[in-house]
């Protein structure tokens, strides 16, 4: 039985599915079961978000915000710039995060679509040994299984 894999790009999580032969199944391994068109699509939308001006101009802003603060000269002026600073490394990191998610969007594409390229690599090996048995029990005379 194969076990419970996280769905890829929206999935049901029960992998591939093979409309009732359960050859998914007999392999002995989940087939991941995500749309690589969709993921194509979630690479771009978080790269936009990792290398978008409203992102990225957050932080010079904040830092800005910080500089005006350091100019007070009120006792609570010197822990006030601290905040938006602390703020800007959030922002920053943010850009980041956006970006290593667009990377693992990226390499999980590539995952499937080389188990894709593996798998009709063996399904085409598979088909040519099967008609070279079947050519060879006719030309025998075997009848088949």
């Amino acid at each position: 039985m194969l076990s419970m894999i996280p769905p890829s790009a929206g999935g049901d999580g029960r992998g591939l599915v093979d409309d009732g032969l359960d050859l998914a199944a007999k392999a002995g391994i989940p087939i991941p079961d995500g749309d690589t068109a969709t993921m194509s699509h979630a690479v771009e939308v978080w790269q936009t978000l990792s290398t978008h001006e409203s992102v990225t101009g957050l932080t010079a802003e904040l830092e800005r915000a910080a500089v005006m603060f350091e100019q007070g000269t009120s006792p609570d002026a010197n822990f006030i710039d601290e905040d938006p600073r602390e703020l800007k490394t959030v922002a920053s990191d943010l850009s980041g995060a956006y970006g290593e998610l667009a990377q693992s969007c990226r390499d999980q594409k590539q995952a499937h679509d080389a188990l894709r390229a593996e798998l009709e690599r063996l399904l085409g090996d598979l088909a040519k040994e099967i008609a070279i048995e079947v050519a060879v029990r006719r030309r025998s005379g075997t009848p088949g299984r």
